[in-house]
């Protein structure tokens, strides 16, 4: 969680997080191999499953990370 925190946190409005690292790390976030062709929507969908804050293990701070990650890929994927 350490480090989805860091990730959060080297994001700011000077140094925004590259749309290239958008999907990579959706897919660290919804714990899904790198090789793994899942729709970006699905992977999404796990990943808000596990780290939206109503749940007992979840974390506000990375939801925030996934959030941003989700619209970049959204944005940017093919």
């Amino acid at each position: 969680m350490a480090y989805f925190h860091a990730e959060l946190e080297r994001i700011t409005a000077a140094t925004p997080l590259p749309w290239e690292r958008a999907v990579p790390l959706l897919r660290e976030l919804a714990g899904a191999v790198e090789a793994d062709e899942t729709p970006i929507a699905r992977l999404y969908k796990s990943a808000a499953t596990t780290w939206h804050p109503d749940r007992p293990d979840g974390d506000h701070r990375v939801f925030q990370l996934l959030q941003e990650v989700f619209r970049l890929a959204r944005k940017h994927a093919p």
